[in-house]
Parts: C-alpha cells; sequence; structure tokens
C-alpha cells in the first residue's frame, strides 16, 4: 500500500466520494497481510470516525473496515469491528446498513471458516432483530447468514 493510516484516515473522514472510493481500491489491492495488520493497527480509531452525525462518513468508515477485515484478524479485533457492526446493522440511515450488512456476512463466513462458534455472532443478531430493529430487512438478512453457519455447526 502507497497510502498511511493517516492518509487513509483524512480520505474515509473527509467526505468526498472519489477520495473515499480510492483509498477502498488501495486496501482492496493490498496484500492479505497489509490489509490485516493496517486493521489491527487502526479498527479502534476507525471506529471512532463511525460515531459521528455524518451518515457518508460511517458508511465510509464500515465499507473500509469491511475492506480490510480478512480471515486471520485476531478474535479480539475482530469483536471491537463486531461492536460496530452491532450498532451500524440498526443506523438510521439505509446505505450504513446495507454496508453492515454485508461486513457482517463476511465477518461470520471468516469466523466459520475458521471454525470457530458463529452461535455468539448469531445471537448478538436475534436480539437486535428482535428489540431494536424489527422492521430493517438488512438485520434478517444478516440473522439468515448466521443461522446457515449455525445449523452447518451441528451437524
Amino acid at each position: 500500500m502507497r497510502s498511511s493510516q493517516a492518509e487513509f484516515k483524512a480520505a474515509i473522514t473527509s467526505g468526498n466520494a472519489d477520495r473515499v472510493n480510492d483509498a477502498i481500491e488501495e486496501v482492496r489491492e493490498a496484500e492479505t497481510a497489509e490489509r490485516a495488520h493496517l486493521f489491527v493497527s487502526s479498527v479502534e480509531e476507525f471506529t471512532h470516525y463511525y460515531y459521528v452525525d455524518d451518515g457518508y462518513q460511517r458508511l465510509s468508515v464500515v465499507r473500509f473496515l469491511r475492506q480490510l477485515y480478512g480471515p486471520h484478524v485476531p478474535v479480539e479485533y475482530r469483536d471491537a469491528f463486531w461492536e460496530l457492526l452491532c450498532d451500524a446493522i440498526s443506523d438510521e440511515d439505509g446505505r450504513v446498513r446495507q454496508a453492515a450488512e454485508k461486513a457482517i456476512d463476511k465477518v461470520i463466513t471468516f469466523t466459520a471458516y475458521r471454525e470457530r462458534p458463529v452461535d455468539p455472532l448469531r445471537a448478538d443478531l436475534a436480539e437486535i432483530a428482535e428489540t431494536q430493529v424489527p422492521t430493517y430487512s438488512e438485520i434478517h438478512s444478516a440473522l439468515s447468514t448466521a443461522e446457515k453457519y449455525t445449523r452447518e455447526e451441528q451437524f
């Protein structure tokens, strides 16, 4: 990757669609190890950039972290991202919910891939679906993905 963490931060928080898309494309083309290293070193910082009033910035953070996330990210960093995604799946902005749904699917898939239990993730989604946002289709789609992997684990 040619950009630094500070340059990615500036792009993601800029509100400029071209800069955001360029940053996401740059990490998409990076080696898996580079993405994992940047994810681990920046997930907490970028999570702070999610909690703002600007829906586009929230969307940008979710999309950027989703692109960085990979199958070999340690569980504690996955959990930090998971907390953000549990908030994002019930975001008032539909674009953010849709991005969160894609990211949740990726996290669940990679969790199952690493042969880790998906049940805790499914339980979190079920709670959100029951108590916070029963009308948002994104949560139900993400929950379906979690249930698919939960059923596979039971056999």
